[in-house]
């Protein structure tokens, strides 16, 4: 299943994250791994989950499109109602990748500095899924819509300033 598969990939990326920066010190090179590492669990998230909802609602579209013409739900609640039901799914696997990086990488050691590490991967998490949702209505063809997640998530990685 892809719960199953998401929860795989992350739990990868996370170890080979935490081998990579295993306990960062405190120094301007520890930093600068630190911005590092923040900046890569936060795009892995960004494209995963925008690639899980893509897929999760072209999967769903022609009965979607079957449903909304006798009139059973319209288009925002059958978003918020697949979002709420994607959301156990995508805090699962975010928990799981940030409990391994964040103590084999030595962050601040602290649960409040923890819980503030997922709730933005997170907000992330959901941005991500809302812009994957979005190409996933727009766009008819498959191939085209997997490339497109991509294409635009690449400037707004750009602007984040840390490429």
């Amino acid at each position: 299943s892809y719960l199953a598969m998401m929860i795989i990939s992350h739990l990868f990326f996370a170890v080979i994250v935490g081998v990579i920066f295993n306990n960062l010190e405190d120094n301007y090179t520890g930093i600068q791994d630190r911005i590092g590492m923040l900046f890569m669990c936060s795009t892995n998230i960004c494209m995963s989950h925008a690639n899980f909802a893509l897929n999760r609602f072209r999967g769903g579209k022609l009965l979607y499109i079957r449903e909304q013409r006798v009139g059973a739900y319209s288009p925002f609640l059958y978003f918020i109602t697949n979002l709420v039901a994607d959301i156990p799914i995508i805090a699962l696997s975010i928990m799981l990748q940030c409990i391994i990086v964040y103590f084999a990488t030595g962050l601040h050691n602290s649960g409040g500095a923890f819980f503030y590490f997922y709730a933005v991967l997170i907000c992330c998490s959901m941005a991500s899924f809302g812009l994957g949702a979005l190409v996933g209505a727009a766009i008819e063809n498959d191939y085209i819509a997997t490339a497109t997640v991509p294409m635009l998530q690449g400037p707004m990685l750009m602007c984040g300033g840390l490429l």
